[in-house]
């Protein structure tokens, strides 16, 4: 009988190396919020500009996810074309739609 159980994870080369993609993803994740967490408490850059503070911060929330569902199963190349498209799409939606484009500094002068 076999127990084994397919994940659908190729490439790592073990459960170890999963383990390290998955502590690195949130260490990194870990950092990118407290430092969003450290400049709201101190009105730092970028809590003066809630526009780019709330991009920022959904970024960080949804790149994480794409990348632990998809490590071990996608290539490197295509995992990250899937956490850019997750994370990117954010400041830019944001800034265009407070800001009157994508990465302005203030509200479009359209008549």
């Amino acid at each position: 009988m076999d127990l084994t159980h397919d994940s659908g994870r190729i490439g790592l080369g073990g459960e170890r190396r999963l383990f390290a993609a998955r502590l690195i993803t949130g260490l990194i994740q870990g950092l990118a919020l407290y430092a969003l967490y450290f400049a709201g408490e101190h009105g730092l850059w970028p809590r003066t500009q809630p526009a780019v503070f709330g991009a920022l911060a959904l970024a960080a929330g949804y790149a994480p996810v794409v990348v632990l569902a998809g490590v071990g199963r996608l290539s490197p190349r295509t995992l990250a074309t899937w956490t850019a498209s997750a994370a990117l799409p954010w400041p830019c939606w944001v800034g265009t739609t407070w800001t009157g484009g994508c990465w302005t500094a203030g509200p479009s002068r359209r008549s």
